[in-house]
């Protein structure tokens, strides 16, 4: 359970930091014109998420798994997995955000309709949340392996930063997708229209909002593991901090 509230506190922060980049972004993958107005609306449904999708994910990944140095690929599927399954119960609450950022007033008819664009939000989670914390954990053992020091703010912020742009190139397609899916510009059979719409607008398409997403996703990766590592730190246990006192000393 602690792993579970740090990260959705973590998370919380990250968005309420970062929210209306957030809101820029999902109206870029739908226009290129858009309106600056409302930045923080979907904010609620955000926090929500974050506590359901993030808490997950995070107090998933703390507990299953060897207790030993992972490789990068174990890291990867291992995210993956902890992904999907955090954002397949966080979905209803992703679908209100972006219908209240880009100004959708259309409430789910039935409670599946609460999961309309699930697919690729599960698969934009799995691939977010893969490339995200194995990125950054990976990127974080390279820099200690080079002589950087652990839990510095340098070496959290230049390991975020590495994450968030990785995150934001793989992820991007799926996240235009998902936003396509849950606004009704992506209909149903999704894969015959997702092609009709490339073949119309090019396939540089899902890479529309690129410029957002990464001015978004890097602060918010370093919020979040930043939050994240300085809450693990607070909650050790007395202990064990004094503990290592005595060794330090």
């Amino acid at each position: 359970m602690k792993s579970f509230g740090i990260g959705a506190v973590a998370a919380m922060t990250a968005t309420m930091a970062t929210h209306p980049l957030d809101v820029i972004k999902v109206r870029k993958q739908l226009s290129s014109n858009i309106t600056y107005r409302g930045l923080f609306n979907g904010l609620p449904d955000a926090l929500k998420r974050q506590v359901f999708y993030s808490g997950i994910r995070f107090g998933l990944y703390d507990v299953i798994g060897p207790k030993r140095q992972l490789t990068l690929s174990e890291k990867m599927c291992k995210g993956g997995f902890v992904g999907a399954v955090g954002a397949l119960v966080a979905t209803p609450f992703d679908l209100a955000k972006v219908r209240k950022q880009v100004g959708v007033v259309h409430a789910p008819k039935s409670l599946l309709a609460k999961w309309q664009g699930g697919a690729p939000t599960i698969a934009r989670a799995a691939v977010v949340t893969s490339s995200q914390l194995s990125s950054f954990h990976h990127s974080k053992e390279c820099l200690l392996r080079r002589g950087w020091q652990s839990d510095t703010t340098d070496t959290n912020v230049t390991a975020g930063f590495i994450a968030g742009v990785v995150t934001s190139l793989i992820s991007n397609p799926l996240d235009v997708m998902k936003t396509w899916r849950m606004t009704g510009r992506l209909k149903k059979p999704q894969l015959p229209s997702l092609i009709r719409i490339i073949q119309q607008e090019g396939v540089l398409s899902l890479y529309r909002g690129i410029g957002p997403t990464l001015a978004r996703m890097c602060p918010y990766v370093v919020v979040l593991f930043m939050t994240k590592e300085w809450l693990n730190a607070k909650c050790k246990p007395a202990a064990s901090h004094n503990q290592n006192t005595s060794i330090r000393a």
